[in-house]
């Protein structure tokens, strides 16, 4: 049969039977072969910023192009590698396209990713990325997989926290139940890095982004006893920022390391002399950024729009050649902030008019500033978090169905005419 000539829109992929059988299932090996130049998937990468989507059809007459779930497909990549390599024949189709659709930069945080209908959401929103916490304790990273199902990328935020497996000099993870905790044994924590990821990497080879972050908004708590997301030292962060980084990149070179964000309100600091921590945030910060194993460093705000420029430009006149940064919550309007007309607490009605109006501003601030990834913090209103954070959500969940904020238009129609 000839083949079918694909529109435009479509990468001209069949599939077709590999004259051998696997040996350990007895079923024959799908190979992706190129229409135009014959030539195998093997070698094939999807284009940048693009992910694939594979459909099938039983035949190439009266049947139609169905999509197929990415955990169908038995695809697999060479170890370290992000090649494709095989595709098991799925049950009653025999020829297989692929889909290259483009990804943007913008998204919203998406916390634990444990709600059903927030992949929905952010497919209405318009976004491409979206963000999720995952304490490493043990659990499986099951999570992530419906917003990979829907053709988002990620940055995943890792803080470790198994218990029996944390040193406990600063506390304990009963004491501080936000916080990631230096890791007794390398081994052990390179290996559950390595169960986590493990389960993500066919979406690599779909065209897929994710970026694994090792810890959030870490301090040091040798010097600040309060620090909430991070019970170790400086010098612990990179010891285990280098750990994290070796056993992703063992597994694949596409995953993005993340180094730990910047917490808005110490940008503040290291763009104010005066400030009595102004030596100490600081040469914490050019450490990190100096001497850390990552990709991209990840940069938060909140506070004033105005100040985004000078923030971002302080990192990146400090990031080493070569290095990237992101911003995987930036959001408003600030109560804290001197130039913040009106809390969410005494006129609820204004309060989110101003935040309608704050999320292009901030958006194209970080974005014309040079930000791979931006992300608005966050979807939905979180909930156990302190005043400034909690009705920053871009639907209210507390009410069913949610109540979609005038925010959440803004970033519609943002992200519709940005990339």
């Amino acid at each position: 049969m000839s083949p079918h000539r694909a529109m435009a829109i479509w990468a001209g992929v069949l599939a077709g039977f590999a004259a051998t059988a696997s040996a350990q299932t007895n079923a024959p090996t799908m190979r992706l072969i190129s229409v135009t130049n014959s030539a195998p998937l093997l070698g094939w990468l999807p284009p940048t910023n693009s992910i694939v989507q594979v459909e099938a059809r039983p035949d190439l007459g009266t049947s139609v192009w169905a999509r197929v779930a990415n955990a169908s497909l038995a695809l697999t990549s060479a170890a370290g590698e992000s090649r494709a390599t095989d595709l098991r024949a799925l049950p009653g189709t025999q020829y297989y396209r692929l889909r290259s659709s483009g990804s943007g930069r913008f998204g919203a945080f998406a916390s634990l990713g444990n709600r059903p209908d927030m992949p929905g959401y952010l497919t209405e929103l318009g976004a491409s990325w979206t963000r999720l916490n995952y304490p490493l304790d043990g659990s499986p990273l099951t999570n992530a997989l419906p917003f990979l199902e829907a053709g988002f990328n990620l940055v995943l935020t890792f803080n470790w926290r198994e218990a029996g497996g944390v040193l406990t000099t600063y506390g304990t993870p009963g004491e501080w139940p936000n916080a990631g905790f230096p890791f007794l044994n390398r081994a052990t924590y390179q290996q559950r890095v390595r169960d986590a990821l493990t389960p993500l990497l066919p979406y690599l080879v779909l065209g897929h982004q994710v970026w694994v972050q090792c810890e959030n908004e870490i301090g040091d708590a040798s010097l600040a006893a309060d620090g909430r997301y991070w019970r170790g030292t400086t010098a612990d962060y990179l010891s285990q920022l280098g750990a994290f980084a070796e056993a992703a990149r063992g597994l694949s070179t596409n995953f993005v390391i993340v180094l730990t964000s910047f917490a808005s309100e110490n940008l503040d600091t290291v763009l104010a002399p005066a400030d009595p921590k102004y030596a100490f945030q600081t040469n914490r910060m050019i450490t990190l950024l100096a001497q850390g194993d990552y990709d991209a460093a990840d940069v938060h705000f909140y506070g004033g729009t105005v100040d985004i420029p000078a923030k971002a430009a302080w990192v990146t006149a400090r990031l080493p050649a070569g290095r990237r940064w992101c911003s995987t919550e930036n959001g408003g309007p600030d109560p804290r902030y001197s130039g913040t007309p009106v809390s969410w607490t005494n006129n609820l009605a204004l309060f989110e008019q101003v935040q309608s109006q704050q999320v292009a501003a901030r958006l194209d601030a970080v974005s014309t500033n040079g930000a791979a990834v931006a992300l608005w913090f966050s979807l939905f209103d979180l909930q156990g978090e302190s005043d400034a954070f909690n009705h920053l959500g871009l639907l209210e969940g507390s009410v069913s169905p949610p109540r979609k904020r005038a925010a959440f238009g803004a970033f519609q129609s943002y992200a519709s005419t940005n990339r």
